[in-house]
């Protein structure tokens, strides 16, 4: 699923993908059904909220019923991975139903209301428009996917824009061959790799330290958000030097006559590497930002914005990969829309993960009743 780090870096790691199905049946006075379905590996359901957990939805199908219980009461990551399958790979599937008086109190997000990061995971708003033509109705649809902000929290796209672009096709076109580079090309994509990661990075403490302008009491001079800042960068420059990342990319620019056996393992020892990284350059900014503030800067605004801003970096991470579908039943006769397809009458819709990266997906159909 995730890790939040350069791709160019983990080009080797296919992650799972994990498949949302909603059926949503409108009824003539605007009411409505919703049917969910997940499914994928059981690592696809270790991380935030791959189903509903508001308590109107009904389970009709669950290969571990106390799953949902056990998002339902927030139980931790760990927790929940633990009454997982041991086997990553095993195929798990969920499917809930429920009913809501109209189509715009379908909840706008999976997380339940008691996680204090809600709002930093994939929201869903639905919109029903009833009009009157003559003697028959007009019913106008429409279901928004949130963007999800990327680019800027992202090194890989960051790298992409400053490397060349040979360069960066010849990195995302590594494939089975693994990564092979010049020693010229190495260096260029150490050095590039080094700045993206850092200023990615640093990008999540700019929101949290903007939050106390816009979220908090706005007491904390301007001259202080910047030291701050400044302090974060050298850490991270002090902590996480070039030499780490080159261990990194050297694993990963073995040749492959050299490697052709441990491929996995200098891959998944590399993947670890730079979990590692990722980590300690957040604990570094979690104590910048904590050490920099006092309770009298109101320091909460900051700090909450932070770690929202990691939750949903690392949740649109976990999008990337999977698969929305989404079927619509509507009175009458569907006259038009964007959707794919039409299907015994349903509008039908699918698209990836990684389209929502930066741009809202906006799904319409109207159909006419009499």
């Amino acid at each position: 699923m995730k890790l939040a780090i350069a791709a160019v870096l983990i080009l080797a790691f296919l992650p799972a993908c994990l498949e949302n199905e909603e059926e949503i049946t409108v009824r003539p006075d605007g009411s409505c059904s919703v049917r969910v379905l997940a499914k994928g590996q059981a690592q696809d359901f270790a991380e935030g909220y791959p189903i509903p957990c508001g308590t109107e939805w009904r389970m009709l199908h669950a290969d571990l019923p106390d799953y949902l219980l056990g998002l339902r009461t927030q139980t931790s990551s760990e927790q929940l991975r633990a009454a997982l399958p041991k086997d990553k790979d095993a195929q798990l599937s969920f499917e809930l139903a429920a009913d809501y008086p109209s189509v715009g109190e379908i909840p706008h997000y999976y997380a339940p209301v008691t996680d204090s990061y809600r709002s930093a995971y994939l929201a869903r708003a639905s919109e029903l428009k009833i009009e009157k033509r003559g003697a028959k109705k007009l019913y106008t649809f429409e279901r928004r996917f949130g963007a999800r902000e990327y680019a800027r929290f992202d090194a890989w796209t960051r790298m992409k824009r400053e490397l060349p672009h040979e360069l960066a096709q010849k990195l995302e076109r590594a494939g089975e061959a693994g990564l092979q580079l010049d020693p010229q090309e190495f260096e260029r994509v150490l050095a590039s790799s080094v700045v993206s990661m850092r200023e990615a990075a640093l990008a999540h403490l700019d929101d949290a330290l903007l939050a106390e302008y816009t979220f908090g009491r706005a007491q904390m001079p301007v001259a202080k958000a910047a030291q701050i800042r400044a302090q974060a960068e050298q850490a991270i420059a002090a902590g996480i030097g070039a030499e780490r990342l080159r261990e990194v990319l050297t694993l990963l620019c073995t040749p492959p006559a050299e490697r052709q056996w441990a491929r996995a393992d200098a891959e998944q020892e590399a993947g670890a590497k730079l979990e590692a990284i990722e980590g300690e350059m957040r604990a570094i900014l979690r104590r910048t930002a904590r050490s920099g503030t006092s309770l009298m800067d109101d320091s909460y605004a900051i700090l909450a914005q932070l770690e929202s801003s990691f939750t949903a970096f690392d949740h649109t991470n976990d999008l990337n990969d999977e698969v929305f579908r989404l079927k619509l039943h509507l009175p009458g006769t569907i006259v038009g829309g964007n959707f794919d397809k039409l299907e015994d009458g349903a509008a039908c819709w699918e698209f990836q993960g990684d389209a929502l990266q930066d741009r809202e997906i906006v799904l319409r159909a109207v159909a006419l009743a009499e």
